[in-house]
């Protein structure tokens, strides 16, 4: 066997190999980054439409404590992104960008956060704390993390598991005072009360920033138990934690209909345990999913016989924990904590999703999964470490087992995620020509609202356009309805076209809606988005390039003779003909083309 502090030993093969891996997870880390802010878009999405009316009365001064603290979704209680939201709206114009911002930052503190405990342990070498970092760094920013970053209503998962980690190590923090108290035999450090003070803090901020952070209180409390804390101290915890979750989930359910029966506290348990028993496989299959997506995505056979094994190994783990003699490293209460935090939280959504057992396999969850595995795999390195004869502990071992549970799905992800982006672009492009039909505009709204019929971008047009939030904000929208002025008038290497012109069914009277395709460039250059003026010199319609699917690259460094474009003309009922599109350059506007009478049907 192997000693605890012996060191791998790197033949230069490996560190070749260790070298391409750490240079892979920093360049996969770097395009996740760029990729956030390449393909965002400005404005509501999906969930975030339902608070638009809560930023709407706080513009006008009317702040309610109730419409921030009040159960989102049925529980969560997301005080800390609501107030994300309203500032930037308030101070970004409603672009995300300053959503992003602070959310990707909190990701990246809670990425140096799991460094750090790497950094930490005297037993590795520097190539091994390299080979581990790189290891967490691809988690961390594999570009299935890129939905919860971008999409500025599911930023709450990477907020409240950021915040989560730093209970986490704050918790380790305490647990090392409070070994070093015990060891040297001397009273109890004033760092160690601190540290647990600091550690459920952050608790209550991950709390109320999504639901999911109410699962690092027990995970501590369960560690405080295998590493044999003080009853004084467990039985404080445990109040502690049961005072929490009494609170969190008290008050009304806003999504519940109709009056309900009350139920007593044994009613609801034996309810909560016949479901159990009556959901029980979608249950397993939910935790199986969960837990190894996104390798369940492509293999779910193999994805949950990688959960449940990963759960034996974790179980493992907390035995041993409880047994050993010798004290545990910070490093590996560290990862102990992260896994029973994510493992807890895997159960409880199982629970109240076991009827749709597919969604975990949704992108909101990811940010959840890539601190399970990483946290696993530090784990089992220090195992092999310890258990394995050095011949039979290949240094890639850990990075091997990284690549095959991520690299598959990278590509996918990201190209998936870029032309979900370009179909929310031209959605916003829609609204922003005042055409905001339900079906012209679904990519921007939730499957929810689509279900029940509610055009939240009608309802919120017009607060939107007269305070130039969101989509509004870009200097395309200020054209629409107003004078045209093209400024700089260039037609050199100024080409495109229309290929497609679709009538959009709409009940009024007084316009008429159409859809429009086609290709344009200037100097074998990306249009910076065209615009369509009537006889009168009005500004009647927008459009704007769009993706193509496996497009990553920046529109500025896009070069080629013809770019695919797609916007929307609103036309007045008295409009004059013809249409003359106008391309936006870095120095004004080019012409493009004109559309005749008999280029549109009536």
């Amino acid at each position: 066997m192997m000693s605890e502090n012996q060191q791998t030993t790197f033949t230069p093969g490996s560190r070749t190999l260790l070298y391409a891996y750490v240079t892979l997870a920093c360049l996969l880390s770097l395009f996740t980054v760029y990729l956030c802010y390449e393909i965002i878009w400005r404005g509501p999405f999906r969930d975030l439409w339902e608070f638009i009316g809560i930023i709407e009365n706080q513009f006008h001064g009317h702040w309610q404590l109730n419409e921030l603290i009040q159960p989102y979704g049925g529980i969560h209680r997301i005080l800390i992104p609501k107030l994300l939201f309203y500032l930037d709206y308030r101070f970004a114009n409603g672009s995300n960008l300053l959503a992003l911002t602070v959310t990707l930052a909190l990701h990246i503190t809670a990425c140096v956060i799991f460094l750090r405990s790497i950094y930490v342990s005297n037993t590795l070498a520097s190539a091994e704390r390299w080979l581990l970092g790189a290891t967490v760094l691809l988690f961390f920013f594999s570009t299935t993390q890129i939905y919860n970053l971008i999409y500025i209503s599911d930023n709450q998962v990477p907020i409240s598991n950021a915040f989560a980690l730093m209970a986490a190590w704050c918790f380790c923090r305490n647990f090392q005072y409070w070994q070093y108290s015990q060891h040297s035999q001397q009273p109890q450090h004033t760092h160690t009360l601190r540290y647990l003070i600091y550690a459920n803090g952050f608790v209550l901020l991950a709390c109320l920033s999504h639901s999911s952070g109410l699962m690092m209180l027990p995970a501590i409390f369960i560690a405080m138990f295998l590493l044999r804390y003080p009853k004084q101290q467990l039985i404080a915890q445990l109040f502690f934690v049961v005072a929490t979750l009494l609170i969190y989930t008290s008050g009304s359910d806003p999504l519940q209909q109709g009056a309900q029966p009350a139920l007593s506290l044994w009613e609801k348990i034996i309810n909560a345990l016949a479901s159990t028993l009556i959901n029980s496989v979608g249950i397993i299959k939910y935790i199986g999913l969960h837990l190894s997506s996104p390798t369940s995505r492509l293999w779910p056979g193999i994805g949950i016989a990688l959960s449940y094994l990963s759960i034996i190994y974790l179980l493992s783990q907390c035995y041993r924990t409880w047994k050993q003699t010798t004290p545990a490293s910070i490093g590996t209460v560290f990862w102990l904590t992260l896994a029973l935090y994510v493992l807890l939280i895997s159960l409880v959504t199982a629970y109240g999703r076991q009827m749709y057992p597919n969604s975990a396999l949704t992108d909101r969850f990811q940010t959840l999964v890539m601190v399970y595995w990483p946290a696993l795999l530090m784990l089992l390195y220090f195992d092999l470490k310890h258990f394995l004869p050095q011949r039979f502990l290949p240094p890639m071992i850990i990075p091997a087992a990284a690549l095959l549970l991520l690299f598959p799905h990278q590509y996918n992800s990201a190209r998936d995620m870029a032309w979900l982006s370009s179909r929310v672009h031209i959605a916003h492009t829609a609204a922003m020509t005042n055409i905001t039909d339900i079906k012209t505009v679904a990519a921007t709204l939730s499957h929810p609202l689509l279900m029940d019929n509610k055009n939240l971008v009608a309802t919120h047009h017009d607060f939107l356009q007269q305070n130039r939030l969101g989509y509004f904000s870009y200097s395309l929208a200020d054209l629409m309805g107003q004078p045209f002025n093209e400024g700089t008038l260039t037609t050199h290497n100024c080409s495109g076209k229309v290929s497609k012109i679709t009538r959009i069914t709409n009940q009024s009277s007084t316009t008429r809606p159409f859809r429009v395709n086609g290709q344009a460039a200037f100097d074998n250059r990306m249009l910076g988005g065209i615009v369509f003026i009537d006889a009168t010199r009005m500004t009647v319609g927008l459009a704007r390039s769009h993706r193509k699917k496996g497009d990553f690259m920046h529109s500025g460094l896009k070069r080629g003779e013809s770019f695919p474009w797609r916007g929307f003309i609103n036309l007045p009922a008295n409009t004059v003909l013809p249409l003359t599109a106008y391309g936006k350059t870095p120095a004004g506007y080019c012409k493009l083309f004109t559309i005749e009478d008999g280029d549109i049907k009536q």
